[in-house]
């Protein structure tokens, strides 16, 4: 419920406003399944952690960190002292970016058990947090932006397949 993206597009507005003149400090995993990224603004810290388990994902926003001794790598090092210039909802995705100076974005995936974060620049995919999903690398931008047509007609002629004609409203929509 929590990646749908209704909830995602009214998160990344929020990140959008939130996010103005920061810059990406650090980026670094302390586990597989865990990407910490630290942004600042000269002022203050804002850290986003993305748990990305194949049995649930989600993304926090704890008030501080501590970065472990141990086990601890650095990861998406071309963002380092990149200056956030916005952030962009994919239309009707559960996909959103984080745009930095420079052509650079990180992509957020919240797709489930095969959610990932990329790594692009001027809109091709150089790097993934999760090495498992190759295909991640072939995922064209501008693809990620889909259309759902809400006319009436367009209702009536997809009446026997609504799930795949309003595939943004999910389970719960569904089972309801």
């Amino acid at each position: 419920m929590h990646n749908n993206f209704y909830f995602l597009r009214q998160l990344s507005a929020t990140l959008a406003q939130r996010l103005f003149d920061y810059t990406i400090i650090s980026c670094f995993s302390q586990n597989k399944e865990e990407l910490i990224i630290e942004l600042n603004n000269q002022h203050e810290s804002f850290f986003i952690k993305a748990h990305l388990l194949s049995s649930f994902c989600c993304l926090t926003f704890p008030g501080e960190m501590s970065r472990a001794r141990k086990n601890s790598v650095d990861l998406f090092n071309e963002v380092i002292l990149k200056k956030v210039v916005g952030v962009t909802q994919y239309e009707n995705e559960r996909s959103f970016s984080i745009d930095l100076d420079q052509h650079f974005s990180l992509v957020f995936k919240m797709h489930a058990n095969r959610s990932n974060i990329l790594l692009t620049k001027e809109s091709t995919v150089i790097q993934i947090f999760k090495n498992q999903f190759k295909d991640d690398f072939g995922i064209s931008l501008s693809s990620l932006h889909q259309t759902i047509d809400w006319s009436e007609s367009h209702f009536k002629l997809s009446i026997h397949n609504l799930k795949e004609a309003y595939f943004t409203l999910g389970k719960e929509v569904w089972r309801y």
